[in-house]
């Protein structure tokens, strides 16, 4: 069947909509991404979101494509990230009005994630293998986007199966894979769709093949260790003032006495003390030797070097030593990208920056 043909079938089966209903269609199909993760868990939606998202794709224009792309971007991030208003408007005293600018900023920015590879996809890609070259593209976005400007890896449509009959192909190619199993779920079911019914096959095999899959992939090597994870519930309002200071200590020092003696690894959260390493030693070193030796701490800690320079870092205490500071920052939340254009409008609102900076990518593990 030639370009033209294809192009035919296309157009009957799924018919023309104005660019107002493929936005909104596109919107609605990043909510269903959003609602197929946790803690929403309906993890079926994703190939839907996706199926809707690759419907009569051929048929756009590259322009247009970039346009679907964005929509359901703003779709997924204006959804899943609602986060990112709650950290401006209640944590850092922002106005509602100024929070919601700079979230909508936030998710518009994101968003391109997906409107430049769909543009792209478009412009150098054929009817042929479309099903198979689309779901490639989405893999190629969510990897971008996991790693340029240090990465964003929130919502990728991988982690939404880990409750699916798809999760046992994560530990043959982890979280890209599983992205790439959904996308290919949704591409193949518009063509079952299209009454193409030699697609039912690769379809198919998607979901059995799981179930041949081995259950254990891994031999335990030595006598189980126990460990205890902590999470203390402190009101973040109050988190970086003295007051939260000392709360911070008390509640972390109390619940770690609790636990059990015989634990042999305690693991505190990310910047546990909201305090620098040089101002918790004392109180770090005071419950490590409570502890004993025999117990471990982990903790997450702020860190600043003779240069000034802070760092998002863990160290361990007692019998695990060391420290890793964190490489991948948050965009906007642990640093802020493009500093030079952006500082000024977060000084115009009187917002704080962000000025953490990125540990070198070679820290040994």
């Amino acid at each position: 069947m030639d370009v033209v043909d294809k192009d035919k079938e296309y157009t009957l089966f799924a018919g023309r909509s104005s660019p107002i209903v493929d936005c909104v269609v596109a919107l609605a199909a990043g909510v269903l991404t959003t609602l197929s993760a946790a803690p929403f868990s309906l993890w079926w939606l994703g190939p839907v979101a996706v199926a809707l998202v690759y419907w009569k794709i051929q048929l756009l224009t590259p322009a247009m494509a970039t346009l679907r792309g964005w929509c359901y971007g703003v779709g997924l991030f204006g959804s899943g990230t609602s986060w990112v208003f709650v950290a401006i408007h209640d944590f850092s005293g922002t106005g509602a009005l100024v929070a919601m600018f700079l979230t909508t900023l936030f998710v518009s920015v994101l968003a391109l994630f997906f409107a430049v590879p769909f543009g792209l996809y478009r412009r150098i890609t054929g009817p042929r293998f479309a099903f198979l070259s689309f779901a490639g593209m989405w893999v190629v976005s969510e990897w971008l986007r996991t790693w340029m400007l240090t990465g964003f890896p929130w919502l990728l449509l991988g982690t939404s199966q880990i409750d699916s009959p798809l999760a046992p192909w994560a530990p043959v190619g982890g979280v890209y894979l599983l992205s790439l199993m959904t996308a290919l779920t949704g591409t193949l079911g518009v063509e079952v769709l299209r009454r193409r019914w030699s697609f039912l096959v690769p379809m198919a095999a998607l979901w059995i093949v799981p179930f041949l899959l081995p259950a254990q992939w891994t031999t335990p090597a030595g006598k189980p260790i126990r460990v205890a994870l902590l999470q203390g519930n402190l009101d973040q309002r109050i988190k970086w003032t003295a007051q939260g200071q000392r709360e911070a200590v008390n509640i972390y020092t109390t619940m770690t006495q609790e636990q059990a003696r015989d634990i042999d690894l305690i693991v505190w959260p990310e910047a546990a003390l909201p305090m620098l390493e040089q101002e918790a030693q004392q109180i770090l070193e005071q419950v490590a030797s409570d502890l004993g030796p025999d117990t471990a701490l982990l903790t997450g800690i702020l860190q600043r070097d003779s240069e000034g320079r802070s760092y998002n870092s863990v160290i361990g205490l007692n019998d695990v030593q060391g420290e890793y500071q964190k490489a991948h920052l948050v965009p906007f939340g642990e640093y802020l990208p493009f500093q030079s254009l952006l500082a000024g409008t977060l000084a115009f609102f009187d917002l704080p920056v962000p000025r953490l900076t990125p540990g070198s990518g070679e820290q040994a593990p």
